[in-house]
């Protein structure tokens, strides 16, 4: 799933590609966009051997938070690229709302969005032709949004696990 954004345009995956893997590698991938790890499709076989490869790629790096840096890199050799379909904004498959849509960054990501970033419409997050998306990352980055599916589904203290603030 594209973040729509560049990785050279986002400061933490730039950051955590270098950190976990030196400037030799952001400099193969710096002008892809990010692909966020947190949501995987596909085929048992083939997500069963990325996951594989991915921990192992993700062992023993400068940060802990490893997994992301691995995905964007290895999304980008051509094993990978060959039998990957990566979908944007404009499926309205998936979005991830923290970079398009928490507010304090958008300012600062909104230039270097790829796409119009998501809407939020009658208690649904619609993509820019109004198409709801099937599944939302990142929801609770957005106070609007956390707050409407907080009251809906009754979420009175929900402890998340976050690696920013």
């Amino acid at each position: 799933i594209s973040e729509a954004i560049k990785i050279k345009d986002e400061p933490w995956n730039r950051d955590n590609i270098l950190k976990c893997f030196g400037q030799f590698f952001y400099e193969q991938i710096q002008d892809q966009e990010v692909l966020n790890v947190g949501i995987l499709a596909g085929k048992s076989e083939y997500i069963k051997d990325l996951c594989a490869a991915l921990f192992q790629m993700s062992l023993n790096r400068a940060d802990w938070v490893a997994d992301q840096a691995a995905y964007n890199i290895m999304l980008n050799w051509k094993q990978y690229k060959q039998i990957t379909k990566v979908v944007g904004l404009k499926d309205a498959w998936a979005c991830n709302l923290h970079v398009t849509n928490k507010p304090d960054q958008m300012d600062i990501f909104g230039p270097h969005l790829l796409e119009p970033r998501p809407t939020f419409v009658n208690g649904q997050v619609v993509n820019q032709y109004g198409e709801p998306f099937h599944i939302v990352h990142q929801y609770d980055r957005v106070p609007e949004m956390k707050k409407y599916y907080d009251e809906k589904y009754g979420v009175e203290n929900v402890i998340t696990f976050r690696t920013d603030n």
